[in-house]
């Protein structure tokens, strides 16, 4: 049973041990800073209900890595409450991605979370996603969307969303950083006002050649934006390629890092993929309700040579994805009511064909499918003032979804023929009652229902030994995760101390874990029985010194604890693959003139396990982090960021997890972390 105050009192215990450690931090806190926002502020829109006013979320401004390196998007969220984040291979490849323990284990391609831009799906319609595709320093700001924030923005994700805003007035703006391993990022934005449009774009790039072998990186991105009136016309382009270092077995990833295995040398893993959106949205506001609707169509291919175990996938997908919100503010029986009807719909179109890896070189073809899904959802909601400052709110969702897998290969009737079908559908209903003292403080507590339908990487799964490959369904037997939600939290402010805590228990059934063998292949996917999730979401900022010469205090922590619940082989076990404490702090030093001065902690605390029987696992860690730089009265800055100043090493996350580890010295799925690295960088935005 979770111990609140128990868990509360260790989680600022290790923030203040880091702090005696670090002596130092590291965020601005100047007052634009987004993280001195509102409680639970999302928005301000004409149909904004209570109800989404308390939405457990963040905003994340640009502005708050103008200071510091952005390799990708763990730079980006690094510090936003509720947000694990774990390395990969050190750059901007794909990291391992779960809010409240979902998606952690569903390596190589991710879910668990809805991935957006500009409120619309950047993920494939079944779910998956490829974080790689969007490079963070486009964005305007970035919206984190956990809780009942995430029932409204994401019906068919059970962890929440990320949404990239692409904002076409974010200014003029150019960037540059490089460094250690042969680091090179660049962008620039611009945008500008023509007889009644608004025009923005911004370009990013990026390369690195990587602190390990076979770890070069490539990406080029690129986002536009045309608005007239309530209109908006979006294009966002993506091209990366990233080599893939592969895991090592524990004790190889703390005394040979920068290795890779034979099989890595052997096989040359390695992951191109492309894509193309086009979007129109429009609103149209009035002084009692909004109308909110969108069209996104998307073009992805998608190229990932993996080892032998199994092979070349090659994909290419079509997705369209609509959605529609209407809201409007009414007074009935004396109460002022805000109504809010919303409806996503999403289709896509994947042809996933699949090769033998034949040495580092295509091989022959042993699987073409076609694959469709389709998802949608109607949402409800009422949000009632109460007066006081008390406010409610009430509704549900109906959402449905379907997987076919057509087999173009192997012949109708044949043994080997995988074409399925599925479907599912559900009722996820939420309610939840707030009280806003004042823009300052208030306190939300709420129950909801979530579910989540499995992707098409969970449902087909390949077997055999190369180059004798197969492709089975597990579309038959695989049901959609569901869970039931509560919720506990308050934000606000008092004085020169802010805070975001949220504390959550969420109870899981059928949940899908996606496992790999002993040599960290994929193995298939799963269903769970009963589980649980819980834990604490926990931000401090404190202003030390106001003034002129300013030393503040940031500091955050995520306590997740996601276990079986009385499971005929695990017990009461923990998940594996997430971390029981993660989090990070920080002290700023700001003088008068504009030269500021940093140094802070990150750390990963607890054992986290590798595999769910408890027989591989590693410790964790705590890296110091040094930062320096300048910033002038004319838009420019310059910074130093020096990490993991102490080279400390490390495991920075697993290639996957395993249901039981049968051999754990000789098992390799480990991923050693990045060693010292100093990245230099300029920014200049008007």
């Amino acid at each position: 049973m979770l111990s609140v105050s128990s868990v509360f009192n260790k989680v600022f215990f290790l923030s203040a041990a880091c702090l005696a450690f670090s002596s130092g931090i590291a965020r601005d806190a100047a007052p634009e800073s987004p993280v001195d926002l509102p409680p639970w502020y999302v928005l301000e829109k004409a149909i904004s209900t209570p109800a989404e006013a308390s939405s457990v979320s963040t905003l994340v401004d640009s502005g708050r890595w103008a200071d510091r390196s952005l390799s990708g998007l763990r730079d980006a969220l690094a510090g936003v409450p509720g947000v694990l984040l774990q390395d990969s291979f050190g750059g901007f490849e794909p990291p391992r991605i779960s809010i409240r323990g979902s998606g952690v284990q569903s390596a190589p391609t991710s879910r668990g979370v809805a991935f957006e831009m500009d409120g619309l799906p950047l993920s494939l319609a079944d779910g998956s996603f490829n974080s790689a595709l969007f490079d963070p320093a486009l964005a305007g700001r970035i919206e984190v969307y956990r809780g009942l924030g995430a029932w409204r923005e994401a019906p068919a994700a059970t962890g929440g969303a990320i949404n990239f805003v692409t904002d076409e007035r974010q200014g003029e703006k150019l960037r540059a950083e490089g460094g250690s391993w042969g680091a090179m990022r660049g962008m620039g934005a611009f945008s500008t006002a023509i007889q009644g449009f608004s025009v923005g774009a911004a370009i990013a790039g990026s390369q690195q050649d990587g602190y390990r072998e076979n770890s070069a990186q490539r990406r080029m991105s690129f986002a536009g934006n045309l608005a007239m009136g309530g209109t908006q016309f979006s294009v966002f382009a993506s091209d990366l390629a990233y080599e893939v270092p592969g895991p090592l077995t524990l004790s190889t990833a703390y005394a040979a890092p920068r290795s890779v295995s034979s099989d890595v040398l052997r096989d040359q893993p390695m992951r191109e993929a492309k894509a193309l959106r086009i979007a129109v949205q429009h609103s149209v506001e009035s002084e009692d309700g909004r109308f909110d609707a969108g069209l996104a169509w998307m073009r992805s291919d998608d190229w990932f040579r993996q080892l032998q175990a199994n092979g070349i996938g090659d994909s290419v997908s079509d997705d369209l994805n609509a959605r529609v919100s209407a809201g409007r503010r009414a007074e009935l029986f004396g109460m002022e009511h805000h109504f809010a009807l919303r409806g996503r719909a999403g289709q896509g179109w994947r042809e996933w064909r699949r090769f033998v890896n034949d040495v580092g070189k295509t091989g022959v073809i042993f699987g073409d499918d076609d694959l469709q899904s389709t998802n949608a959802s109607l949402q409800i909601e009422d949000g009632i003032s109460l007066g006081r400052g008390f406010a409610a709110s009430a509704g549900g969702t109906m959402s449905l979804a379907s997987r076919r897998i057509g087999d173009l290969m192997q012949p109708v009737g044949s043994a080997q023929n995988i074409s399925r079908s599925w479907h599912d559908r559900s009722f996820l209903p939420q309610t939840t009652l707030t009280w806003q003292h004042s823009r300052a403080f208030a306190i939300m507590a709420g129950i909801s229902r979530s579910a989540e339908a499995p992707t098409f990487d969970d449902m087909i799964v390949v077997s055999g030994a190369s180059p004798r490959l197969v492709r089975k369904s597990q579309s038959q037997s695989l049901r959609q995760q569901e869970a039931t939600n509560l919720e506990l939290g308050t934000r606000g402010s008092f004085g020169s101390v802010s805070w975001d805590l949220s504390i959550y228990r969420s109870f899981w059934s059928n949940e899908i874990l996606r496992l790999a063998d002993a040599q960290g292949l994929p193995r298939g996917a799963v269903n769970a029985g009963r589980t649980i999730h819980e834990g604490i979401e926990a931000s401090l900022r404190w202003q030390l010194i106001p003034g002129a010469h300013r030393l503040s205090l940031d500091t955050n922590s995520v306590w997740t604890h996601c276990r079986f619940d009385d499971d005929p082989i695990y017990g009461k076990g923990r998940l594996a693959g997430l971390p029981p404490n993660q989090g990070m702090s920080e002290l700023l030093f700001e003088d008068a003139t504009g030269w500021f001065t940093g140094c802070g902690l990150e750390w990963t605390a607890g054992r986290t396990q590798a595999d769910h029987a408890g027989k591989l696992s590693y410790g964790g860690a705590g890296l110091l982090r040094v930062r320096m730089g300048y910033r002038a009265r004319k838009g420019w800055t310059v910074f130093a960021d020096l990490r993991n100043a102490a080279d400390r090493r490390w495991i920075a996350s697993t290639a996957g997890v395993l249901d039981l580890a049968r051999n754990p010295a000789g098992t390799s799925l480990f991923l050693p972390g990045i060693p010292r690295t100093l990245i230099v960088g300029v920014e200049w935005l008007r």
